[in-house]
């Protein structure tokens, strides 16, 4: 069921034949065109990964080919957008236009690259055989939801919509791995810092999902790079559930996965479909954060007590309003700053 629902809904964009003149995809040619990148001029080598990346996309090349190719670009790539930060992270809001632009770059360039994966994955469930394995289609579909996870941070950080379908994508994703028994299997992902190396498809996941639910347009943007950095440990410690109507669980939000919506309460008119449908269950979690009581290895660096705090809060569902709203008119005083 889930593949040919993945197969009709990954967004990759139409593909043409390489001609002579098309972007070598080439091992040999990749490695010696990552080598000549001028990586401290970041402007420079953003253009040229984002450029040799929307022509990537948009030829036909075999899956296994690709495969190599994007894990080529990895690197530079994460060098790259992580460069690109200093231009819109603590910088005064609302953003410049040049600002504005750049984090609008470090979003495509992320776009770029999980729609990479995606065509890998569509390459491979378009064809009865491929020398892609099992393995290599669990590890595109891990890359998959981590760039599409960036994507949201980014929009997150810079206080705007994520871009149309992230997060049906997200989901498909994750229900592909799942009913494909791939989200367990742990993934290397060693080109990112030693804070995020591996994991698996249903960490990754929770932890994107863990990220919306923490109220992001309200924290300050190191503080939401914090949470998302700390969530890599935390996230294990919460579970994605079958869906149920009434799970007993105070700690419990619920997840659409045929929805390009984030996570949340959602009311139950009897057509939810419990096949699309999970619960997220914060319980362990919650309580490990709200005793100060962290495994060793479990971080919260860069993260304030209070904050902390507000999270634990908002993320055992106690912050969900409880009383309905009613009509005042008043006058009210705000100070902006």
């Amino acid at each position: 069921m889930a593949g040919n629902l993945l197969e009709g809904l990954l967004t990759v964009p139409p593909q043409s034949k390489p001609t002579a003149g098309s972007f070598d995809t080439r091992p040999k040619q990749m490695e010696a065109w990552v080598a000549a990148l001028p990586m401290a001029n970041t402007g420079e080598c953003a253009r040229r990964i984002y450029t040799a990346l929307r022509e990537m996309n948009r030829l036909v090349i075999a899956p296994q080919d690709r495969f190599k190719a994007l894990e080529t670009l990895r690197a530079p790539h994460f060098h790259v957008t992580e460069a690109l930060k200093k231009h819109y992270i603590n910088q005064n809001l609302p953003l410049s236009p040049k600002n504005q632009k750049i984090a609008e770059l470090a979003i495509h360039l992320n776009s770029e690259m999980a729609i990479g994966y995606k065509a890998v994955i569509a390459g491979k469930l378009a064809k009865t055989f491929s020398r892609l394995n099992q393995k290599g289609l669990g590890t595109s579909l891990h890359r998959a939801i981590r760039y599409l996870s960036n994507v949201m941070l980014c929009s997150y950080q810079v206080y705007i919509d994520p871009p149309e379908n992230t997060w049906l994508e997200l989901h498909h994703l994750y229900l592909y791995a799942e009913e494909n028994h791939l989200h367990s299997t742990i993934v290397k992902d060693q080109v990112v810092t030693d804070a995020l190396l591996d994991s698996c498809v249903a960490d990754i996941y929770k932890q994107i999902l863990l990220l919306a639910l923490s109220g992001p347009y309200r924290l300050r943007q190191p503080i939401t790079d914090a949470v998302y950095l700390a969530l890599k440990d935390w996230a294990p410690h919460c579970r994605i559930l079958p869906y149920e109507t009434d799970t007993g669980a105070k700690n419990s939000f619920s997840v659409n996965l045929n929805s390009d919506a984030a996570p949340g309460y959602f009311t139950d008119n009897g057509n939810a479909n419990p096949l699309f449908c999970r619960n997220v269950d914060t319980t362990e979690m919650t309580r490990l954060i709200s005793e100060s009581n962290l495994p060793r290895g479990v971080q919260a660096k860069g993260i304030p007590e209070d904050v902390i705090k507000r999270l634990a809060l908002a993320w055992s569902g106690k912050s969900h309003r409880l009383f309905s709203r009613s009509t005042r008119s008043n006058e009210i005083t705000i100070t902006l700053g």
